[in-house]
């Protein structure tokens, strides 16, 4: 961007001269005048000093003049109408105020976008492999619907039913009980006078074992 446009003005002083003198008259430091505007004071100076080539490239440039300006209430017309008018005819290599990007610039514009997604690609691997290690290797689902633990029963023998995870060996008092095709299961079991105890144990072919022990006092 031609920036030496900011010098045709109509006072004596140049632009970066007016918001010299604009901070003086306020009493300011150039360090107060960053801490004020949240400007870096590299390019505060810049602006003072009429060095526009420190300055970044594009509409940052135009932003930061009219910040400075109103924070020093100076009248913005004089400082930035030449800077505006000139933006349309922008020669330079700048992102921002073409209306055209090269294919270069198109490629590396969404550049934290393609990191953002390859982030969330992973993130999504890394979860997958966690159900899949959990479903092989953890104690499979296994649910009792009778009998309920600390049961008092006058019967000769209990119904034990349930469900279980598919895929899964089931066991009662280590004998092998079958399961239907919704994997539920139902087994009468004998049971003698006093306290019985009942486990039930399902086991998947490289899961950790899940036992679930249910207590009868058959009277």
């Amino acid at each position: 961007m031609n920036y030496s446009v900011l010098k045709d003005t109509n006072t004596t002083d140049g632009p970066g001269k007016q918001l010299k003198n604009a901070r003086h008259a306020l009493g300011w430091r150039l360090e107060d005048a960053a801490k004020k505007t949240s400007i870096n004071i590299n390019y505060l100076r810049a602006l003072e000093e009429e060095r526009y080539s420190l300055l970044p490239s594009g509409l940052y440039a135009q932003k930061y003049l009219k910040k400075y300006a109103k924070v020093l209430k100076l009248p913005l017309d004089k400082l930035t109408v030449s800077l505006l008018e000139n933006n349309s005819t922008d020669q330079t290599e700048n992102l921002f105020g073409k209306k055209i990007l090269s294919k270069k610039q198109l490629l590396s514009f969404p550049k934290v976008l393609r990191r953002l997604s390859l982030a969330f690609v992973i993130l999504l691997c890394i979860l997958y492999l966690f159900l899949y290690f959990k479903k092989m290797f953890f104690p499979p689902n296994l649910t009792i619907y009778s009998p309920e633990p600390n049961l008092i029963s006058h019967e000769s023998s209990i119904t034990v039913a349930g469900k279980v995870e598919a895929d899964s060996d089931l066991k009662i008092n280590d004998e092998t009980i079958p399961k239907d095709q919704q994997n539920n299961f139902s087994q009468t079991v004998s049971l003698k006078k006093g306290i019985n105890n009942i486990i039930i144990k399902a086991k998947k072919k490289y899961s950790q074992e899940k036992i679930i022990t249910r207590q009868v006092l058959a009277e």
